[in-house]
């Protein structure tokens, strides 16, 4: 009788979550599949990966309509966010990925698969530092409204000084990096250049962000599709 894998004990480990459990149970021959395409040294590190994924969709509790797991769009989705977890050393980010899913998930909404893989992509080109730097943009947006009157670019120059200081301090990002680091942040579609308004790297954030870090709220179970 071959040995148990880690990813193998996991199903009994769920016992008490039958979603989770349904779901380890259907990537179990994936993963061993992958197991031929690893060097054993690097198995570990894999399965404490998919472990860490696994974990935090347990604590979501999710409810899951049994059509679901033969349906090609969530099979589709669940194995490429497992890959892009089984990618990733980072644990907050791996519990991202898990968040994600879960949130899909828990509407049965896997109709536009071309929509979760775009937010796949974002979270997969963001780091943990990126998310960082926009959480810290959104709570200086929150506190400094736009004025009646106002342009986004005056408003922008009202907190930027303390934003950027904030960034420096927090994040112990060189302030000769801010401006190379935020216009990266472009690319994703989270933040957006105010060229109209200013010069340089100031910007906002865009309802791609907002509807990201919806998604990503572990606690926010009434995501609205």
């Amino acid at each position: 009788m071959p040995q148990l894998t880690p990813i193998r004990k996991l199903a009994a480990q769920y016992n008490d979550k039958p979603v989770v459990k349904a779901l380890v149970q259907l990537i179990t021959p994936y993963i061993d599949a992958l197991n031929t395409l690893l060097m054993t040294h690097l198995q570990s590190f894999r399965d404490k990966r998919i472990i860490t994924f696994f974990d935090e969709l347990a604590l979501l509790d999710i409810e899951l309509n049994p059509e679901l797991l033969v349906s090609e769009d969530f099979l589709h989705c669940c194995f490429a966010t497992l890959k892009a977890a089984i990618n990733t050393y980072q644990q907050e980010k791996i519990r991202k990925y898990a968040n994600l899913l879960g949130a899909y998930t828990m509407s049965g909404n896997f109709a536009d698969v071309d929509e979760y893989e775009e937010h796949l992509k974002i979270l997969e080109e963001l780091s943990l530092k990126e998310i960082n730097i926009l959480e810290i943009l959104e709570a200086h947006e929150t506190k400094h409204p736009v004025r009646e009157g106002e342009n986004e670019g005056q408003r922008v120059n009202r907190f930027w000084a303390s934003f950027t200081e904030t960034l420096v301090n927090e994040l112990e990002i060189p302030k000769e990096e801010i401006d190379a680091r935020l216009m990266r942040l472009n690319r994703t579609g989270c933040y957006e250049l105010l060229r109209t308004y200013v010069v340089g790297s100031k910007g906002k954030l865009t309802p791609t962000y907002f509807r990201l870090k919806q998604l990503l709220d572990a606690n926010a179970l009434d995501v609205v599709f």
